[in-house]
């Protein structure tokens, strides 16, 4: 699909989705917005002018504050390019250093330059992690493979700052999501979040996406030893 906005000058829709049923139109920058936020599984993000860095920093607002899934947020440059680069040192120095956001929330962002980069750096963050969702007072991670008993052991402590009480808890499908039976086959984490600082989050992600931390990725080292 390929979201566009009726300007009355420039803003040519690219020859993928131009003249095709797959292009939508739109009056309006925040219906455009609402839309791409709400379908997208991951954004890649060109340099660009000033609707560029606004669709940035409002979808980074969004994940930031807990408003929209955590998804991965890509920054793609030309190779050599310092766009993205100067944008990621104003951030650092005038917000972080001025703590207008919290250091884990550089988190949220990755630079690459190169597109083979942004799709590695897509599959990655979904290399374990499927989903995420609130269940009453938890927060649902929905993974492909269960994490080893030593990751579980080392995230109690590494990440306690995400809880607000109790612990890491792994285990399979319950039937309290019988709105979204069709990922019963999926692990869960779950666990009391505190609903701040989505770049640790980030990083829980991260380190879930492991595969050293996946439990048959030690039964099959247990194996070949």
């Amino acid at each position: 699909l390929g979201f566009n906005i009726t300007l009355p000058f420039e803003q040519h829709a690219n020859p993928t989705v131009d003249g095709t049923e797959n292009l939508l139109p739109f009056h309006f920058f925040f219906t455009r917005k609402l839309f791409f936020v709400k379908e997208a599984d991951a954004l890649v993000l060109c340099p660009g002018g000033f609707g560029t860095l606004d669709e940035a920093l409002e979808v980074l607002t969004l994940i930031q504050t807990g408003k929209s899934p955590l998804v991965p947020v890509v920054l793609l440059d030309t190779p050599g390019g310092s766009f993205w680069q100067g944008a990621l040192d104003f951030i650092k120095n005038q917000l972080q250093e001025n703590h207008y956001i919290l250091p884990a929330d550089m988190k949220l962002m990755r630079l690459v330059y190169s597109a083979d980069e942004a799709v590695e750096e897509i599959n990655q963050f979904y290399n374990n992690f499927h989903s995420s969702r609130w269940l009453k007072n938890k927060f649902v991670i929905r993974m492909h493979h269960s994490l080893s008993e030593q990751a579980l052991a080392h995230m109690q402590e590494a990440f306690a700052d995400l809880c607000i009480s109790e612990n890491f808890h792994q285990h399979s499908y319950q039937g309290e999501e019988h709105d979204e039976a069709q990922f019963s086959h999926l692990t869960r984490l779950a666990f009391t979040f505190t609903g701040r600082n989505q770049g640790r989050l980030r990083e829980l992600v991260d380190y879930i996406n492991l595969q050293e931390n996946w439990a048959d990725a030690s039964a099959t080292r247990n194996t070949a030893v």
